[in-house]
């Protein structure tokens, strides 16, 4: 009998821009099947509340779909969250969450010619894809196909699908924000970014102060998260040849 392996897919999506302080890239990893069986599993917990799909910035701020009966309704917001939970639990297998500040990318946009060839979109969805090629070789699921699904319509999104061609030689494909990982993957670069932009914690604090979402989401499906300094960015700069402006 042979056994053809479960490919692994990643699902990413943005929260924030070059026009706000903190731009944050989530994305969640799991098995082709495994994602087609959280589908299933994310719409009937959203179901119960009768919500057609989960936008991470209206559950924050009780609009759109949650503009009645949710706003200071702990009780009914923690169970939500803890369905969407359950319907992560033994499917994902790992997420991430890469951020960029403003203020660090302007450091280094003044020295090199950064915003000509990486917005912080695209620096910070490279580095969450390649966090997953090395956490996939790191688990020794490299024998696995990875492919990488970004949701489509953010700005910048061709100049960062053109990165992540160059780097790795395939372009990320486009989707439906709608579609139940890209809601997954929304909820957890809201989540990251909510805890920067709000919290103002350095990172050895993060985990410790974050919201009582996040904390269950911390705790019960394993991730990696972290930010790209200014010197972080100019190492990956000169790495790939990015030239320096005149004088």
């Amino acid at each position: 009998m042979i056994v053809v392996p479960d490919p692994l897919s990643l699902y990413c999506d943005a929260s924030g821009n070059e026009r706000e302080p903190l731009t944050v890239v989530g994305g969640a990893i799991a098995t082709v099947q495994d994602w087609i069986a959280f589908a299933s599993r994310w719409n009937s917990a959203l179901a119960r509340d009768g919500i057609e799909y989960f936008r991470a910035s209206e559950f924050a701020r009780s609009r759109g779909q949650f503009r009645n009966g949710w706003e200071k309704n702990a009780s009914r917001r923690d169970a939500l969250v803890n369905r969407l939970l359950d319907a992560m639990d033994g499917v994902v297998k790992w997420w991430f969450a890469v951020a960029v500040r403003q203020s660090e990318f302007d450091k280094v946009d003044l020295i090199y010619e950064l915003h000509e060839n990486f917005q912080p979109f695209a620096l910070a969805g490279e580095t969450c894809i390649d966090w997953a090629f090395r956490w996939r070789e790191a688990q020794r699921y490299d024998y696995l196909p990875l492919q990488c699904f970004f949701e489509s319509g953010d700005r910048h999104w061709g100049q960062m699908s053109d990165r992540i061609q160059e780097r790795f030689g395939e372009a990320p494909i486009p989707g439906n924000k709608n579609a139940p990982p890209f809601q997954l993957a929304d909820f957890v670069a809201y989540e990251v970014r909510t805890a920067f932009v709000d919290l103002e914690v350095n990172k050895e604090k993060l985990f410790k102060k974050f919201g009582h979402r996040f904390l269950l989401l911390g705790g019960r499906i394993q991730g990696s998260w972290g930010e790209l300094t200014d010197l972080s960015i100019r190492t990956e700069l000169r790495r790939r040849k990015i030239p320096r402006r005149s004088a």
